[in-house]
């Protein structure tokens, strides 16, 4: 029975943070995902669940200086700054 619970436990922490997404609690999310950045730097799904929480707390000025800030940005970090320029452009005009 503790083995269940224990199982049970890490998928709750692992799919917490997009519970928090998919309930628009985007601050809890964001929160979230940077407690488990700390732990997984190289981990590019916390990275990119950080950049939908800013998109949609329309934090444009923190997104950028995360995306910009990251050392060697990955071709895939790169398109994803393709995907949100729109939105920025719009924001700053």
């Amino acid at each position: 029975m503790v083995y269940c619970a224990t199982l049970c436990i890490r998928f709750v922490q692992k799919v917490q943070e997009r519970w928090y997404e998919k309930l628009h609690e985007w601050e809890k999310a964001l929160n979230a995902y940077d407690r488990q950045q700390e732990k997984s730097p190289d981990d590019t799904n916390f990275l990119y669940g950080r950049m939908r929480c800013l998109e949609a707390l329309g934090e444009w000025c923190v997104f950028v200086c995360v995306i910009t800030c990251l050392p060697g940005l990955a071709e895939s970090v790169n398109e994803a700054l393709v995907v949100v320029s729109v939105p920025c452009c719009v924001y700053f005009n």
